[in-house]
C-alpha cells in the first residue's frame, strides 16, 4: 500500500442534479483541512460499489444535502442506510426543501439550512478527534495480532470484535467496532499497518 494514500474525513451525499451546489459544499469543507469524498467525482472505470463501501466504512461524517432531486434518489437511500448501519456521525443540509416537505423522520438527525455551512464544519470539526500516537501503536499491535487483513474485517465480525476488543483493554478505550475499522483503514492507507503473514491471513 502507497503511504500518504488519501483518507477522508468526510462523505458526501448529494444527486447528479447538485453538482454545482454539492461543489460549493466539498470546497466549504476542505479549506478548513476536511478530506471529503464525493461520487459526483468518481472515474469511469472504477467499481462504484467498492469504492462507496470503502468510503464509507472509513469516513467519520455522513453529509447529505436535501435537495428535492436527492430525496427522491435511490442513491440517497443506501448511502443513508449505510451510514446508519455504520454507526456514522450525520449531518443534513437543507438546499430547498419546505418545511411541510421534509419528512418528520428526518427531525431526529441534524438538520440545518444549507446557510449555516460554517457552523455545520465547526461541529465537525469539533465531532473529529484522531487516535494518539500511542493509541495508534497499540491498534498496529493489536491487528498484527489477530492477524486478519484489514479489507477482510467488514466481512469478519467475530474479527472486527475481536481486534476491538483487544484494543479497547489495552488503550483503556471503549471505541465501536466501526469506529476500530475506520482507524484501520486509515493506518493501513498511511502505510503503518503492520505487515500478516500469509499464514495468519
Amino acid at each position: 500500500m502507497t503511504k500518504n494514500e488519501v483518507t477522508y474525513d468526510v462523505f458526501l451525499s448529494a444527486s447528479t442534479l447538485d453538482v454545482g451546489v454539492a461543489e460549493v459544499v466539498r470546497r466549504s469543507f476542505e479549506s478548513r483541512g476536511l478530506t471529503v469524498f464525493s461520487a459526483l467525482e468518481m472515474k469511469a472505470g472504477v467499481r462504484f460499489e467498492d469504492v462507496i463501501r470503502s468510503a464509507m466504512a472509513e469516513a467519520r461524517i455522513f453529509v447529505a444535502i436535501l435537495t428535492r432531486a436527492s430525496m427522491s434518489s435511490a442513491n440517497f437511500a443506501v448511502e443513508f442506510g449505510a451510514a446508519l448501519a455504520w454507526g456514522k456521525f450525520i449531518y443534513l443540509l437543507n438546499a430547498g426543501i419546505s418545511p411541510r416537505d421534509m419528512p418528520a423522520w428526518l427531525s431526529h438527525y441534524r438538520l440545518a439550512p444549507i446557510s449555516e455551512l460554517d457552523q455545520v464544519i465547526d461541529a465537525i470539526l469539533g465531532a473529529i478527534e484522531p487516535l494518539s500516537e500511542e493509541q495508534a501503536v497499540v491498534l498496529g499491535e493489536a491487528y498484527g495480532a489477530v492477524g486478519v487483513a484489514s479489507e477482510q474485517l467488514s466481512s469478519r465480525p467475530s474479527s472486527l470484535d475481536q481486534l476491538t476488543q483487544r484494543f479497547n483493554r489495552r488503550a483503556g478505550t471503549s471505541f465501536s467496532p466501526e469506529r476500530i475499522l475506520q482507524e484501520v483503514i486509515r493506518l493501513r492507507k498511511r502505510g503503518d499497518l503492520p505487515k500478516l503473514s500469509r499464514k495468519t491471513r
